[in-house]
């Protein structure tokens, strides 16, 4: 496949070419952006929508609060052990202990 050029240059994209070409093409050829950091809600967001889709995948007899609270740890951990860097990591470590969370 024919990947298109840009139709124009910016100066902020002019200064990311003079920087790092591969940065420059990945941003603004093939229009791929990078992870937002992670948060604590972003974090709680996450663990939440992936244990609530795993429990209803669940036969409806098993869909229990015990199932739902064991999919939500499970999902934490996962996502505990895979941080991309240290401030994902901080932002997990206050994903349970929030104290708005009511």
């Amino acid at each position: 496949p024919k990947i298109p050029l840009p139709t124009h240059l910016s100066p902020t994209s002019l200064e990311t070419f003079h920087k790092c070409p591969q940065a420059f093409f990945f941003q603004y050829i093939l229009k791929l952006t990078r992870d937002p950091p992670m948060t604590p809600h972003l974090a709680r967001g996450i663990v939440c929508h992936t244990a609530l889709e795993e429990v209803f995948e669940l036969s409806p007899s098993d869909r229990s609060l015990a199932n739902l609270e064991n999919l939500f740890r499970r999902e934490w951990s996962r996502l505990r052990g895979s941080n991309r860097d240290d401030e994902d990591e901080n932002a997990l470590d206050v994903v349970g202990d929030d104290k708005d969370n009511k």
